[in-house]
């Protein structure tokens, strides 16, 4: 029916006046009070616009242009949610068809009916869906229209800004799209005027948990602060919100984080500020540039270099790479241009000066520095971060660049190095590696300020960050000369060095480190070197920088590495660390090694000798050495250094107490022990000092422990020209050493030490290293000491060693001993009888046997008598084990005096309570008397 109107009409309308007719129905239906009503209206407008459309288009947009658009635009914000979205569907499907005069036309009533709904908090809109709806038909018009950004810009941002906070995904992806058509086709002279609030939001968005709305927002920020220096000054804001996405837990973030900051140092190189002129006389090491670059630009530097430690190689650090590289190429070459025009400039100025009274002539331009090529073969695998593995080595301008703008970077990762967050720390370390790489040779510059901090990341309490830190310690052993690491080293040690080092070569010639050094002043930053844990830390990174100086170092680094070694010897917390030290040291420089071989040596020994160092590594640096001397083995060079230096070592030892802080006891104990049969020719050297160091009267109880420990390996050796040594040397060993020691004194020490002395007696009668006469010269001090220890009622041990060592004695003495000394001896060996621990009872029957083996035929018959009736006692006691003990006694008792033995025997048969084995010791002795009478 409506076509037939448009045919047959009234007479005198045109198409257009007859088209509006047949709609005007629909057109009045959308300001109707009923809902269904103007939904209804606006789903035949639709037909009759877009989708069953048989009207010309002209007439059809000079309708929506002239009669429809405005009451389809107050549908927008219609109570009914149905009806606002299928008025925004149908303006969407109505606004590509419109030509350009139309909708330039409509475009104000549009926008302020979208941003009506969308520039208050909260928003006229309530429904989420709608708010897309409505974003996405904003986005469609700027699309459609891109001038209007230019002229409704500030409105558009106000929208956005808020819109941009709705908590729907959809509707900030959108918003980020809008946002880069603002950006790209706005004015951007007053961007930055309405730029602010919107920035804020899209920070915020940054934080969202969801990767795609946080890179929307990033490429959203991407134009909008690329639209041009006025928008820098925003810059202060953003970058904050920027760096914790340089370890975002996407991918996709981190690689539109990079594309970000290239366009935007990209377009800042491209676009500078017109009115800050670059000052060529800035100081190089302030970083401060022409205008909001020179005040950002290391920053996002900063941001960029973080992206080339990425654990995504390939999607991020390798692009990063790359584009680093192109941006550094493009500011050097802009550096030299704009030096070549200062330059002409400052000519042209010196040019016009010249003949004026009082000319003015600006100062002369610097040349800014370029670094030359470095060569990176050298550089060990294990230190080298993966994007220089997988993508080659920095080009030389980009290290360049760097090193212009490396004050402030690197001052901001240091700072970062020790901070509390794990995660910053972590990124801080990985950054400082790639950060050392590029820079080369430009960290020397700073290197106190990276020292003092490797320091402390070196033992940081995460393991991957202390490892990645070591690393860096090594970079930087690998980047900056010795001459100028080691002075700042040795004032964090609290050491001072001689420049000429010439002490050092004089001890180096005696083989040892003099401990008085002589003061120079050095550069540096020095710590609180009373504090374990810092010098601790030093040693650390030292050992981690020698590791990458193979090849580099020279004698007198070598020299001074040793100094810083051996000085810290006496402090038992860092011997790890200084053995570490060791080895880094001789695998860099083994040859420079080799020539100070006995200084070395005096090192590791005195590592050696410590209880809390880890001996595989003072081993492999001896066996390192060794390899490197040409020598067979380990033994041998202990062997070398003990023939060409022990007097150096003992020197003044046989007079002189060495203290406790002093390391040579323990270092000659070393010595002794893993030089082997090679000692015996220097006993002659040794015994003196070993007497003067265990005198009991001034020397420390772990001293005197020490010599005797010492001596017992001396005494328990497996050489024979060791042992023919002892005994040579036994007479001194005896009286010099072990009595001494052996002596009572009060204390649980003392008590220590007299067992350890009585048991280096007993094992030199035992393996019989020790001489008659040397027992002789010394017998009535050794029979006192073993008389004090067999009534030592605190110590079962010292009882027990004085009787093994009394059955010893007599063995060694049977053939010379006097009847008066055995006289002294048998009323402390009787009491021993009566012990309370059966194996000292059943032990000194054993010595009661040699004891009567060294009786003379006229010894006092008195004695004998009261030693057998003792005898005679102990037959009946509990134990079996005793029993047996005190019959081997008696048996060897009887052969001295066979008729007293037989009148004591049957006197004692009528009083024991075991009469058999007395009946048996009788007939042994009546046979035994037959047999002499015989013999008689």
């Amino acid at each position: 029916f409506g076509s037939r109107l448009l045919e047959f009409g009234p007479p005198g309308m045109d198409a257009y006046e007859e088209f509006l007719q047949s709609i005007r129905r629909d057109i009045n239906c959308l300001s109707d009070r009923d809902r269904n009503t103007r939904k209804g209206a606006v789903q035949r407008l639709e037909k009759t616009f877009v989708t069953a459309a048989r009207t010309p288009r002209d007439i059809l947009n000079r309708a929506f242009v002239q009669e429809v658009h405005k009451p389809v635009f107050v549908l927008f914000g219609d109570a009914t949610e149905k009806a606002r979205e299928l008025s925004l569907e149908f303006v969407g499907k109505v606004l590509p068809l419109l030509g350009e005069v139309d909708l330039n036309n409509v475009l104000p009533v549009l926008l302020a009916a979208l941003v009506q709904r969308l520039n208050k908090l909260p928003w006229p809109e309530q429904s989420e869906v709608i708010r897309v709806c409505v974003l996405e038909l904003l986005l469609e018009v700027i699309k459609l229209v891109p001038e209007c950004c230019k002229k409704f810009g500030h409105d558009l941002l106000d929208a956005i800004a808020k819109a941009s906070t709705d908590p729907n995904p959809d509707a900030k992806q959108v918003c980020c799209n809008i946002v880069q058509l603002v950006a790209e086709n706005g004015d951007r002279t007053k961007l930055s005027r309405s730029a602010r609030p919107l920035l804020a939001a899209l920070m915020a968005n940054l934080k969202h948990q969801r990767w795609k709305v946080r890179k929307a927002n990033l490429e959203g920020l991407k134009y909008l602060m690329a639209a041009g220096p006025t928008m820098w000054e925003l810059f202060d804001e953003l970058l904050p919100a920027l760096s914790p996405l340089t370890g975002d837990r996407n991918n996709a973030v981190r690689r539109c984080l990079v594309d970000c900051v290239e366009t935007w140092l990209t377009r800042m190189c491209t676009e500078q500020h017109p009115q800050l002129p670059t000052d060529f006389e800035a100081d190089e090491e302030s970083d401060q540039e022409e205008g909001f670059f020179g005040a950002y630009e290391h920053r996002l530097l900063y941001l960029l270099l973080s992206t080339l430690s990425d654990e995504d190689v390939a999607g991020v650090a390798e692009p990063a790479l790359q584009a680093l590289t192109k941006i550094a190429q493009t500011r050097v070459v802009m550096k030299f241009r704009e030096f070549d025009e200062a330059t002409v400039k400052y000519q042209r100025a010196v040019e016009m000066a010249a003949g004026k009274e009082a000319p003015i002539i600006p100062p002369e331009p610097r040349k800014p520095q370029k670094l030359a090529a470095f060569d990176y073969g050298l550089l060990f695998e294990g230190v080298t971060p993966d994007v220089f593995r997988s993508a080659g080595f920095p080009h030389e301008d980009l290290c360049t660049y760097v090193s212009w703008h490396l004050h402030s970077v690197l001052l901001q990762v240091l700072n970062n190095v020790l901070e509390w967050t794990v995660d910053v720390r972590s990124g801080a370390v990985r950054l400082l590696r790639v950060l050392l790489v590029v820079a080369n040779r430009s960290t020397t510059r700073f290197v106190d300020q990276c020292l003092v901090h490797l320091y402390r990341a070196c033992t940081d309490e995460e393991a991957p960050v202390a490892a990645v830190a070591r690393q860096c310690a090594a970079l930087l052993g690998f980047f900056v000369s010795p001459e100028v690491a080691y002075p700042i080293i040795a004032v964090n040690l609290g050491v001072t060095l001689d420049e000429s080092l010439k002490q050092d070569l004089e001890d180096n010639e005696a083989g040892f480190v003099r401990t008085g050094l002589t003061h120079t002043r050095v550069v540096g930053k020095k710590l609180n070197t009373n504090g374990i844990e810092n010098k601790k830390n030093v040693f650390i990174v030292l050992s981690c920088m020698l590791a990458s100086c193979k090849g580099v170092l020279k004698e007198v680094d070598v020299l001074r590495v040793l100094r810083f070694v051996d000085d810290n010897t006496h402090n038992e917390d860092i011997l790890n660390e200084l053995a570490a030290t060791v080895v880094s040291v001789l695998r860099s420089a083994v040859d420079l090694c080799v020539a100070h071989w006995a200084r070395v040596t005096n090192v590791l020994l005195r590592l050696k000798a410590a209880e809390n160092c880890d001996d595989k590594q003072v081993d492999e640096s001896v066996s390192t050495l060794a390899r490197a001397m040409g020598l067979e083995s380990v033994a041998a060079l202990y062997v070398r250094f003990l023939n060409e230096k022990l007097a150096d070592l003992v020197s003044g030892g046989a007079t002189q107490l060495w203290g406790d802080a002093s390391p040579r006891r323990e270092m000659l104990e070393t010595l002794v022990r893993h030089a082997g049969a090679a000692v015996a020719v220097h006993y002659p050297t040794l015994v003196p000092v070993l007497k003067r160091q265990a005198n009991p009267d001034d020397a420390s109880v772990i001293a005197r422990i020490g010599i005797l420990e010492l001596c017992h390996d001396m005494i328990c050796t497996e050489e024979e020209a060791l042992l023919d040594a002892i005994k040579t040397h036994s007479a001194p060993i005896l009286d010099g050493v072990l009595i001494p020691n052996a002596v009572w004194r009060p204390g649980q020490a003392s008590n220590k030490i007299r067992k350890a002395s009585m048991i280096c007696v007993y094992k030199m009668l035992q393996r019989q290293v020790v001489t008659v006469d040397a027992v002789e010269s010394c017998f009535s001090d050794l029979v006192l000491v073993i008389k004090n220890c067999l009534d030592d009622n605190w110590s079962p041990d010292n009882r027990l060693l004085a009787v093994l060592v009394v059955a010893g004695l007599l063995k060694l003495l049977q053939p010379v001993i006097g009847a008066e000394d055995l006289r002294d001896l048998y009323p402390d060996m009787l009491k021993r009888l009566d012990d309370s621990n059966d194996e000292i009872r059943v032990t000194i029957c054993t010595a009661f046997e040699v004891f009567f083996r060294c009786l003379p035929p006229n010894w006092s018959k008195s004695l004998y008598e009261y030693i057998l009736k003792t005898l005679f006692i102990h037959l009946d006691d509990p134990s079996e084990r005793m029993q047996a003990a005190v019959g081997a006694v008696l048996e060897v008792a009887l052969h001295h005096d066979t008729a007293t033995f037989l009148v004591e025997a049957r006197t004692a048969q009528q009083k024991s309570m075991h009469p058999r084995k007395v009946e048996e010791l009788i007939a042994l002795a009546s046979n035994l008397g037959a047999v002499d009478v015989i013999m008689e």
